[in-house]
């Protein structure tokens, strides 16, 4: 056990620091997470990224400002969070809160991004996705195959008929793999750099994506929710203009018409005004509908401004799950002050708020401090070099 261990127990009663940046990244794996942050949003996601009748082919959840002001919101981690929702029971208490009838209805949820090995484009975007059914902690692609059917070959037949009648390209490699192999088996291959170059270099992504959409519409999955991260890295001036608007055009090709994604696939889109300035002028509107985060677009979230309340209630939240003993003052070692101090500090913006928690209690630690204050906040954090940084 490590000295500074040894003082978070002896001085805050804490086993860890819980605000460790696996905390911001990935709720839910040996982490604590907060949705009430945002009241009711676990209703507006279903409403805005389900729907209650056809799924919507492109989604958005937003975040308002510019450049930094538009940051630390929250967006990725709550994208992690609604696909484990969604995953953990194929979708029926989320659509039941869209206000859709779930009888027969089976949704998965992948998350994905735009940044794949230095690299950005569509066809990343898309193996990536590709990649996230089998890879991961959630995993999840293996509930399904536990419950589908025993015939391997017969699944992969249906499959290679459902694309083949289509007559367009696909990927009898990828198909095979899914039936035939276990799923750490595909997981490897997928994660095989060799392969995964070889592939890019030929810009197979819509041919795997349509292959692995083909497969899971064989084994009984009726929507997917694809949750893509990191839009600005692509969406920005400097990815080349001939770039955007090939891929944003090939994007919509593949939401409007192509016959096996189109009615089956919902991509949600992280965006801020800066990237949405960028990509209106390829954006295929016809085909994808408005980027506007007016509160008329029906397919859209905003995330805004958490309230003090909220982020009292996430700090408790956090503090808790790695208390040795539970009871008394449910925000120690922090004071109400020190908790508006951060707050006023960071706008509430949970992704500034959490690094600058962990580095309170670690300094707090460091110190011999038992109790942090709203004048210790500002103590430690006023210097032309701060000890915190946003993450």
């Amino acid at each position: 056990m490590s000295l500074r261990t040894d003082l978070f127990q002896q001085l805050f009663g804490l086993r860890r620091n819980p605000f460790h940046h696996g905390a911001i990244s990935m709720p839910g794996v040996d982490t604590a997470f907060y949705p009430d942050l945002y009241p009711g949003i676990a209703q507006q996601f279903a409403v805005a990224f389900l729907g209650a009748g056809k799924p919507p082919p492109i989604a958005f959840l937003w975040s308002l400002g510019t450049g930094e002001d538009a940051r630390g919101f929250g967006k990725s981690t709550y994208l992690h969070w609604f696909a484990a929702e969604v995953n953990r029971d194929q979708g029926q208490r989320a659509l039941a809160l869209a206000g859709s009838p779930a009888s027969g209805e089976v949704v998965l949820a992948l998350n994905a991004t735009f940044h794949t090995l230095g690299s950005v484009s569509l066809s990343h975007l898309l193996f990536d996705a590709v990649r996230s059914l089998v890879a991961g902690p959630q995993m999840p692609l293996a509930p399904l195959m536990g419950g589908g059917p025993t015939d391997r070959g017969a699944l992969y037949a249906a499959g290679a008929k459902l694309i083949t009648d289509t007559r367009q390209p696909w990927s009898c490699t990828l198909l095979h793999w899914l039936c035939h192999y276990t799923l750490n088996k595909v997981e490897s291959l997928l994660a095989d750099s060799v392969l995964f170059r070889e592939w890019h270099k030929a810009r197979l992504g819509r041919e795997l994506f349509r292959t692995a959409v083909a497969f899971l519409r064989v084994l009984g999955v009726t929507r997917l929710v694809v949750l893509v991260d990191q839009v600005e890295d692509f969406v920005n001036w400097a990815t080349p203009a001939y770039k955007r608007r090939r891929d944003l055009a090939r994007l919509a090709e593949l939401c409007a018409a192509d016959a096996v994604v189109r009615g089956h696939v919902t991509f949600v889109l992280t965006m801020h005004p800066d990237s949405a300035h960028v990509a209106a002028r390829h954006w295929p509107v016809e085909e994808l509908g408005q980027i506007s985060p007016s509160r008329q677009n029906c397919r859209v979230v905003v995330l805004r401004e958490p309230s003090l309340t909220g982020v009292v209630g996430m700090v408790k939240t956090y503090l808790n799950y790695e208390r040795v003993v539970c009871g008394g003052d449910q925000l120690r070692p922090f004071t109400e002050g020190a908790v508006h101090a951060v707050y006023a500090m960071c706008g509430g913006r949970p992704g500034y708020c959490i690094p600058l928690f962990s580095m309170l209690l670690e300094t707090a630690a460091d110190l011999r401090v038992p109790w942090i204050d709203g004048a210790a906040v500002y103590s430690w954090c006023r210097s032309d070099e701060p000890l915190w940084r946003p993450r």
